[in-house]
């Protein structure tokens, strides 16, 4: 059975021009599809990179979240899934080569489901996360997040997870990845004295959108750069509503 996120649609006929001011976010619980469908739509250099891992669980981890972009790519831009190169960044982030730019997109996962969320308005970012135990939370906090950050969790006004997926959202929006820069992101603010998530972050530059949604007990994060940077903070306030959730296992 697929996992349903609040608001979930079945499915969607727009192309991609339907991403102009929006993000739509795909999920996925990775069955449905054989091992063997899933590598026959990957390029034969995927394919040899999944073999060499040594663990079986993170090879058809790796297998599906590839055949589940190749997927959504074919959906709305109209040609076969085996059509796309995917190309990995500096630090990870995989990116779809393509001559004209038309569709952003980044995925995540834990051991339950598989995320997706695609724009075509600018980069775009997407963490799911369950809640961890109390005894790493505390040392993670105290490693990666803010001060501000810190005293947010310490007073219940945000959990872990709602901190830790908004700063990993916009490294990964970034292509920064998140070995080196979480406290650069600070996801929390604080305005007439209530300790709340932002609704945009300002990191190296750029300001970033995010919104969150619940995914049955995890907590999923997405961030995007949409439109121009001076547009960022007047578009913030409608950000949360134009993120439109679908149930993946209505393409496959």
């Amino acid at each position: 059975m697929p996992l349903f996120l609040l608001e979930m649609k079945s499915s969607i006929a727009a192309p991609s021009s339907s991403l102009r001011d929006s993000v739509h976010v795909w999920v996925w619980d990775g069955g449905g599809v054989s091992i063997r469908k899933m590598e026959d739509a990957l390029h034969i250099s995927e394919r040899a990179y999944a073999s060499r891992f040594r663990s079986a669980k993170a090879r058809e981890t790796f297998l599906r979240g590839r055949f589940a972009v190749r997927t959504l790519l074919s959906h709305y831009l109209g040609q076969h899934r085996t059509s796309w190169i995917i190309a990995t960044g500096k630090f990870g982030k995989p990116d779809v080569l393509m001559a004209d730019r038309s569709l952003y997109f980044n995925l995540s996962h834990d051991e339950h489901c598989i995320v997706v969320a695609l724009s075509a308005a600018g980069d775009v970012g997407v963490d799911v996360e369950a809640e961890p135990d109390s005894g790493a939370v505390a040392i993670i906090a105290e490693q990666h997040f803010s001060h501000l950050e810190r005293e947010a969790l310490n007073a219940g006004a945000l959990t872990f997870s709602q901190i830790w997926t908004a700063k990993e959202a916009v490294l990964k929006a970034s292509g920064d990845g998140i070995t080196s820069w979480l406290k650069e992101v600070e996801v929390v603010c604080c305005i007439a004295g209530t300790i709340a998530l932002a609704e945009h972050v300002h990191y190296r530059g750029k300001d970033y959108l995010l919104a969150q949604r619940q995914l049955m007990q995890r907590q999923v994060s997405v961030s995007a750069v949409l439109g121009r940077d001076e547009d960022v903070r007047k578009r913030a306030a409608t950000f949360d509503t134009h993120i439109e959730v679908f149930d993946y296992s209505n393409l496959i």
